[in-house]
C-alpha cells in the first residue's frame, strides 16, 4: 500500500478528499494533513509519502513552492485545486495530474492509478539497478519478476523460455516451477534481448544456452520440452543460434 499526504487549506475540503480517497482509493494509505506550505514541508520531511495531492494556492504561497522544495523526496504530487489556469505550470513540473474541485471519484481513481503505476515501475528500475551494480562485482546478473503475492529474484541464465498467455507470460526456469506473471512477452522482450534472448515465436521468447538443437519446425530445448520456430523467421533465427554459441 502506498502512502499519500493532503496539503489543502480548507478543513472541509480535506475532509472530503480523505473521505474519498477511503472510499474509492483503497491501494493507498493517507498518513496526514496539511493546510501551508511550511506545515506541508515538515509533514513530508517526516512522512516521505509516496503520493502528494495538494492545491495551488495555499495561505503562505503556491504548490509550486511547495514542489520546488521537496524534488529531492521524489514524491507524486498530484494537485487538486479550483484554478484551472495552473495546469501547464504543472506539467512542466512533472505533476502526475491536474484535478478541478469539486473532485470526480472516476477522475481521482485514474490518477491514483497512474501515480501507482510510476511508482511501480521506479521501485522495479531501482530493484534491476541494484541487482545490476552487484553482477559488476562479478555477481551473476538476475531479473526482478513479480507476481500479485511474491518477488523472484533468479538468474537470467536460468531463465529457459518465457511463453506469452494473452497480457501475462509464463517464464520457465531451470530446476524450479514456472512463475506467471502480469506482464506481456514484448516487455521481457525488450529486457532479455540484451542479454541474447531470441524471439523465436510470436508465442516464444528462448535463451539461446539452453538451445540443443532445432528439428523442422521446433527447438529441443535443456528440460526436454520442444517449442515452434516461426516458419518466417527461421533462417534469421538460425543465424541468431549460431552467432550465440560462438
Amino acid at each position: 500500500m502506498e502512502t499519500a499526504i493532503i496539503v489543502e487549506d480548507e478543513h472541509n475540503v480535506r475532509l472530503g478528499l480523505v473521505s474519498m480517497i477511503q472510499d474509492y482509493c483503497h491501494n493507498i494509505k493517507v498518513v496526514g494533513e496539511a493546510a501551508t506550505v511550511s506545515e506541508g514541508y515538515a509533514l513530508i520531511t517526516e512522512k516521505k509519502p509516496d503520493i502528494v495531492f495538494m492545491d495551488v494556492r495555499l495561505p503562505d504561497g503556491s504548490g509550486f513552492d511547495l514542489l520546488s522544495k521537496i524534488v529531492s523526496f521524489n514524491p507524486k504530487v498530484i494537485f487538486v485545486t479550483a484554478y484551472g489556469d495552473y495546469a501547464l505550470q504543472a506539467i512542466k513540473y512533472s505533476a502526475i495530474d491536474y484535478l478541478l474541485k469539486p473532485v470526480i471519484p472516476d477522475e481521482l481513481v485514474e490518477s491514483v492509478e497512474k501515480a501507482c503505476n510510476f511508482i511501480k515501475q521506479e521501485k522495479e528500475y531501482f530493484e534491476l539497478s541494484s541487482l545490476n551494480e552487484f553482477s559488476q562485482n562479478n555477481t551473476p546478473r538476475k531479473i526482478v519478476i513479480k507476481t500479485k503475492t511474491d518477488s523472484f529474484y533468479p538468474l537470467i541464465s536460468d531463465i529457459i523460455y518465457c511463453q506469452a498467455d494473452g497480457n501475462y507470460t509464463h517464464i520457465f526456469l531451470k530446476n524450479d516451477k514456472p512463475i506467471m506473471v502480469a506482464k506481456t512477452l514484448k516487455f521481457y522482450s525488450e529486457i532479455l534481448s540484451e542479454h541474447g534472448f531470441i524471439r523465436a515465436h510470436q508465442s516464444y521468447l528462448v535463451n539461446p544456452k539452453h538451445v540443443l538443437g532445432i528439428h523442422q519446425d521446433k527447438l529441443s530445448l535443456s528440460n526436454g520440452e520442444s517449442i515452434d520456430v516461426s516458419r518466417r523467421k527461421k533462417a534469421l533465427i538460425l543465424d541468431q543460434l549460431k552467432s550465440s554459441t560462438k
